[in-house]
């Protein structure tokens, strides 16, 4: 299977995991500005 080929499916995991990964970080920034 060519790399190129990227099923619709995956391409709506790789959204769902960049907006995880998005809250995620921006939820931890928070935390560390809230401890100073």
């Amino acid at each position: 299977m060519p790399l190129e080929m990227v099923k619709p499916e995956e391409q709506q995991l790789k959204k769902a995991i960049r907006k995880v990964m998005g809250i995620f970080k921006s939820s931890l920034f928070q935390a560390l500005l809230g401890r100073y």
